[in-house]
């Protein structure tokens, strides 16, 4: 793992530059360029105006990116940042507990401010981090699409992180883990594509996680149970 800060405000988070090799992203790109997928949902609401794939058709470089999201040593980051020693990835769990790992904004796409579900499997699990990863072909200052960390309320835009190609993000969830994806307009008109992935932890180890996450905090950070 390269070497990274986190930042704390509005709630913690990482950014990491050429996460991958660049003859391993530049295979992942020329494989999603010629790759078809099948649709698992489609959303274009006034809020939400993206597509999810499931990943059967997947291909061996997608499948590699997804493993890595999935793998110890992202969980080791989270891990020491939530004092936590079980960690688990959507990879982990069936059918990626029902989710999709890949997503694609197109022209006018975007996302407003929202908070993800805060549990799996019947409060089995409880969602503690989320990575992005940026996959598109290029980004240029202009298009939009930037991900967006709002206020603990959900209001007020805090943070806009462009999604550069080869860019990994790592973010603490909790029910005021706000974020969104900005307006996305390219000319060119080149897909805005990001992996996702989600973690987790047992029930019964929430209250301790969010008690080492809110130990050196002034605005505490909350847990709640509630679907997206």
């Amino acid at each position: 793992m390269k070497k990274f800060k986190w930042s704390n405000y509005p709630f913690p988070y990482a950014v990491i530059d050429n996460y991958l090799p660049t003859n391993t992203f530049n295979n992942l790109i020329n494989e999603l360029d010629h790759t078809d997928n099948l649709i698992q949902e489609k959303f274009n609401t006034n809020l939400e105006n993206k597509t999810i794939f499931k990943d059967i058709f997947s291909k061996q470089n997608v499948k590699e990116i997804i493993q890595i999201m999935g793998s110890e040593e992202i969980k080791s980051v989270i891990s020491k940042k939530i004092n936590s020693k079980k960690i688990f990835s959507m990879r982990d769990i069936d059918n990626y507990a029902g989710y999709s790992p890949y997503h694609v904004t197109e022209n006018s796409g975007c996302l407003g401010s929202h908070v993800d579900h805060s549990y799996i499997k019947k409060e089995e699990f409880q969602h503690i981090a989320n990575t992005i990863f940026f996959a598109s072909t290029k980004w240029e200052k202009g298009w939009g699409g930037e991900t967006i960390f709002f206020s603990n309320n959900g209001f007020i835009q805090k943070v806009k992180i462009a999604p550069i190609p080869n860019r990994l993000i790592i973010f603490i969830h909790t029910a005021n883990s706000f974020h969104g994806v900005s307006s996305y307009f390219s000319k060119s008109n080149i897909e805005r594509r990001t992996f996702y992935h989600d973690y987790y932890v047992r029930k019964n180890e929430i209250k301790k996680v969010m008690s080492f996450i809110n130990s050196n905090r002034k605005k505490k950070l909350k847990h709640s149970f509630h679907e997206t």
